[in-house]
């Protein structure tokens, strides 16, 4: 079975029999797109509440990803921060 994370083209080559025992093979091309969108993990310096300023790391890509954003954001402050990456085939 082809993981749906490998995206490319395959040949895969089917050998049968049918009920007179005739054997033969036939040939198939497939083209696979991944489509699954990578994930991540976010680390916090501090996770409690705070009046101090917190850490967020992005880490465990669960494959090879490309155009991250940044890798650390650090908050002063209460708010928000969209870390962005895409993986290899183009899924954000």
């Amino acid at each position: 079975m082809l993981d749906e994370q490998t995206s490319g083209t395959y040949i895969l080559t089917y050998r049968y029999t049918d009920s007179s025992n005739n054997t033969g093979t036939t040939t198939r091309t497939i083209n696979v797109i991944d489509t699954i969108p990578p994930a991540a993990s976010i680390e916090y310096s501090i996770t409690g509440l705070t009046n101090q300023d917190v850490l967020a790391t992005i880490t465990g890509f669960t494959e090879t990803i490309t155009g991250l954003n940044a890798t650390d954001f650090l908050f002063t402050g209460n708010g928000s921060f969209v870390f962005s990456f895409q993986d290899v085939y183009g899924n954000p």
